[in-house]
């Protein structure tokens, strides 16, 4: 018997180390995803992004205020980094939204160095051509 608890919290113990270390950060074909996890208050998307790549999670270009790469995919002259949310006080589908598994994300209504991240919000990076 006591081994059979000691083999079941030990189990508890792998789950729950497994999801706490899971990254906040999936990249999925033309897709970024971030998602926020113990975040500090009033820390902008940019600012969690710039620990995440510290961290080398993912790494990301910015020039002029603007997300030029992710990875190794470059803005072109027809082809650029959009941002969607899930964060409904911060996005608007009117001015355009993507589909990623099986769910609609609105693009968000400020920039990176402005949207302030939300724990358990999703972020994403959607490369997309015009």
């Amino acid at each position: 018997m006591k081994r059979i608890i000691v083999t079941f919290f030990s189990f508890i113990l792998f789950l729950f180390s497994a999801t706490a270390c899971k990254s906040p950060v999936t990249t999925d074909g033309d897709f970024v995803v971030i998602t926020a996890k113990n975040v500090e208050e009033n820390t902008t998307l940019l600012d969690y992004m710039n620990v995440l790549q510290a961290q080398g999670e993912f790494s990301f270009t910015i020039e002029n205020g603007m997300v030029i790469s992710i990875g190794d995919k470059a803005n072109t002259t027809s082809s650029y980094w959009m941002l969607y949310t899930s964060d409904e006080e911060n996005s608007n589908a009117t001015w355009g939204t993507v589909e990623y598994q099986e769910r609609t994300y609105n693009s968000a209504s400020v920039g990176a160095e402005e949207l302030v991240v939300k724990e358990g919000i999703t972020y994403i990076w959607a490369y997309t051509t015009f």
